[in-house]
């Protein structure tokens, strides 16, 4: 999660810097899905544009789920 109302985070900035190309995000879970598309649009702007190119956007845990048991989101390994 990138953020919330109270205001932006950036969690991932460590792992992107310490991971570098290893890092590859499947899925985002965001009540604010257009915030999490900015995010991700600015992410995919930057060095760690492949660890995002294929991030899908979920506003909550379930549709995640569902996408997964559908066979449309990889499962995490």
């Amino acid at each position: 999660m990138f953020g919330s109302d109270e205001g932006p985070w950036n969690h991932s900035f460590r792992l992107e810097h310490k991971l570098g190309p290893r890092l590859n995000v499947l899925a985002l879970i965001d009540p604010s899905p257009q915030r999490a598309l900015a995010v991700l649009d600015a992410k995919r702007a930057s060095f760690v544009r492949p660890a995002y190119e294929q991030t899908r956007v979920f506003d909550d845990v379930g549709a995640l789920a569902e996408a997964v048991r559908k066979g449309e989101v990889e499962v995490p390994q």
